[in-house]
């Protein structure tokens, strides 16, 4: 419905005003009325209205400085103006004030009453139709170069402003620019939809919502009533307050403050810098960009770390890799790399390479089960805060270390692994281990599938793909030299296998 709101000091025309548009079986109702300006001034401040019909010429405050006052409060009002007077000048400076249409009393008729509203109707909805437009283009045109920015298609200012050329120019982000970044826990996700801007921020003009990952999510935002950085600041931080208490969230980055659209590119990679320092935090911690640095990763210090913890796996104790981690997170933990792909990629090159010290010590030379495996893969990735990742890698670490995590076999099957072990370089066949162990193939295929649970051409591949991979961490030999050594005299084949055995 379109809601109409009458000013008039004449009792008989606000009733006149009312019966036509009640009577009329159409989208218009009455909001209210006044006698004159400075209460319906009053009333308007605490009432929704789309079209005003006011009196030019009323006791008090005329028509004309009520004209002028709404369209500082209402800006998106239309206004109908009426008068008792016939002179140009009031006419002329109602229009020039931003009246949409005017009226004699003398001369106004139901139809053209009704007539004038319905036109200022279909116009509302023309603009309301192309406002929708208008803020659809806008949601692409941040989205789209929000995430050309995220996958590093966009690297720099000077790329942000040559990509932005092509997309149309947002309406909004005139003023007061700033991005917020909210990392959730996996399986959840922050989600802002149905939410009024006014619920979360009275001064919030803009909010685009980019989601990220599975996990981040990126509010593009504006303050476009503010002009003090004090106030935008005190306003940012209730909006803070306003996400820890309503979205789901593990922390949180925040921007500077920035003045047009053009600062996009910067406001995102703020947002995000300042996001991942919180990985160093604790859990609802809100990192501000003036707390975040870019801080390089000290290459020679970490292999180092990887050179001692190799030694210590050789011939030390669980304890001591244990203290030795302990001190590897300690020094993350002070140093806060912002690339945290590298952090969780670091970690799990070391337990690999832990992993392949224990078979070169033990010469146990077999693949992790799928258990361990998944749990590499998706613990590690899935740890949101480095003493989630720190403690990920703890409980794994005794999993693949310790000699109790390797399987009891039947004496059959325990010969027949051992032998397996012994000339895993050597091209043998199942009929070779068969023959050592004096069993027959056929049956002994059978069991060791039924205990090793898989075949054992599956089992031998395994072992020669460990060995090779520690070969490939730990020695200078070329990976077509590992590859004869392992028995494999097609190299590409060789290539095609161990590819398939990393990707498990």
């Amino acid at each position: 419905m379109i809601r109409i709101f009458i000013i008039d000091d004449e009792t008989p025309i606000r009733q006149w005003l009312r019966f036509c548009i009640e009577r009329s079986d159409s989208c218009f109702e009455i909001a209210g009325e006044s006698a004159n300006g400075e209460d319906g001034l009053k009333a308007l401040a605490k009432t929704e209205a789309d079209i005003v019909i006011l009196d030019i010429m009323m006791p008090g405050i005329n028509g004309l400085e009520v004209l002028s006052q709404l369209n500082a409060m209402k800006p998106g009002l239309s206004i109908i103006m009426l008068t008792n007077f016939a002179e140009f000048k009031y006419i002329q400076k109602a229009v020039r004030n931003g009246a949409v249409e005017y009226f004699l009393k003398s001369e106004i008729t139901e139809e053209g009453l009704m007539d004038c509203l319905q036109k200022i109707a279909s116009a509302m909805k023309q603009n309301s139709m192309k406002l929708q437009l208008s803020s659809e283009l806008e949601l692409q045109t941040v989205r789209s170069l929000c995430e050309q920015i995220l996958n590093h298609t966009i690297d720099s200012q000077e790329q942000f402003l040559k990509s932005a050329e092509a997309y149309p120019h947002p309406m909004s982000f005139k003023n007061n620019l700033f991005v917020i970044a909210i990392r959730c826990r996996p399986g959840t996700f922050a989600n802002f939809t149905g939410a009024a801007l006014a619920d979360i921020s009275e001064y919030l003009s803009t909010m685009h919502q980019i989601a990220w990952n599975g996990h981040d999510c990126f509010l593009v935002c504006e303050m476009n009533k503010l002009n003090s950085q004090l106030m935008i600041f005190n306003s940012i931080a209730g909006m803070l307050r306003w996400i820890c208490t309503n979205i789901p969230h593990a922390y949180i980055g925040v921007s500077n403050i920035y003045h047009d659209f053009s600062s996009l590119y910067h406001g995102m990679t703020e947002s995000l810098l300042s996001l991942n320092t919180g990985f160093y935090k604790k859990p609802g911690s809100v990192t501000y960009i003036y707390e975040a640095k870019e801080k390089a990763i000290d290459q020679d210090r970490l292999s180092v770390f990887s050179d001692e913890i190799l030694n210590i796996a050789k011939t030390g104790t669980q304890d001591e890799l244990r203290l030795k981690l302990l001190s590897v997170f300690d020094y993350f933990r002070t140093s806060m790399p912002s690339d945290l792909s590298f952090v969780n990629h670091y970690f799990l090159e070391l337990l690999y390479l832990i992993h392949s010290v224990f078979m070169s010590n033990t010469q146990q030379f077999r693949f992790f089960d799928q258990a361990v495996r998944r749990d590499i893969h998706q613990g590690l990735p899935q740890a949101i805060f480095l003493d989630e990742l720190q403690h990920t890698v703890m409980d794994l670490l005794p999993r693949f270390y310790s000699k109790e995590s390797l399987p009891a076999f039947s004496a059959p099957i325990a010969d027949a692994t051992a032998y397996i072990k012994e000339h895993y370089c050597e091209n043998i066949t199942l009929k070779d281990v068969a023959d050592a162990i004096h069993m027959n193939a056929d049956y002994l295929g059978k069991l060791f599938k039924k205990e090793t649970g898989c075949s054992f051409n599956t089992y031998l591949t395994n072992i020669k793909m460990e060995y090779a991979d520690y070969l490939i961490r730990n020695t200078n030999l070329k990976k077509y030299e590992i590859a004869e050594k392992l028995g494999y005299t097609n190299f590409s084949y060789f290539s095609r296998i161990y590819s398939a055995h990393k990707g498990r």
